[in-house]
């Protein structure tokens, strides 16, 4: 017999509980903790991600909340970090009995670092936090970014070359010819539930083509002769 919703409802949420305890026991435990959030959209929806690295080997991350945002600016940020500490350690002081300020204040001493996309809402989320916190934080950057410069880059001189060759394709986009073509393909398989991966699964199989040959980024790697 399948449980009722609300049984559902009572299990997640006492699962969301038991993870609250397991990550304020490891912040309160660890005095190096580095701070980290990212956010995305879908389906029109500003989902955002608070996470928390531990120094050990290997590395260890553990998350405190994922939740839709009302916005993307400093403020909608700053509240979901204080929110996710604040919920994590009221867990662990009501379970065993301990004063939730002094512990709260003790994770928020333990934040020696934070770790995010080097943009410009993000650094004012980190120089608040400095301040509302009254703490010392190292501030640093995903390096994912300057990736993005060189294919920047790249699809500028591959649209050159579209003109200076007069390549020709019927592929919808604005970009180079050849990311026209990687998006589209990216559409097939990932774009929010759109796409259609049964069919692009056929597709390429029917071309002999092996499906690992295409990415999770939207990245194609060996092009095949059809």
């Amino acid at each position: 017999m399948v449980p009722e919703p609300s049984t559902f409802s009572q299990m997640a949420y006492e699962m969301g509980v038991l993870s609250d305890i397991q990550v304020a026991e490891e912040m309160t435990s660890n005095d190096n903790l580095t701070l980290s959030m990212d956010a995305t959209s879908l389906d029109g929806d500003h989902i955002n991600e608070v996470h928390v690295n531990l120094p050990s080997t290997p590395p260890r991350g553990l998350i405190l909340q994922i939740a839709v945002l009302g916005g993307g600016a400093t403020g909608d940020y700053l509240e979901h970090i204080k929110e996710s500490i604040n919920d994590v350690t009221l867990s662990y002081a009501k379970c065993f009995q301990k004063d939730h300020m002094e512990l709260k204040e003790r994770v928020i001493s333990h934040l020696k670092n934070t770790i995010t996309d080097p943009v410009a809402v993000n650094h004012c989320v980190v120089e608040q936090l400095i301040k509302d916190f009254d703490i010392a934080i190292l501030e640093l950057n995903c390096t994912l970014h300057p990736v993005d410069g060189i294919a920047s880059r790249a699809r500028s001189v591959l649209k050159e070359c579209d003109a200076k060759f007069k390549i020709v394709s019927s592929t919808f986009g604005q970009a180079c010819k050849a990311a026209n073509l990687i998006y589209g393909v990216s559409k097939m398989r990932y774009k929010q539930g759109k796409g259609d991966p049964g069919a692009f699964k056929l597709f390429i199989k029917s071309h002999n083509i092996r499906s690992a040959q295409f990415v999770r980024f939207g990245i194609c790697v060996q092009f095949p002769k059809f």
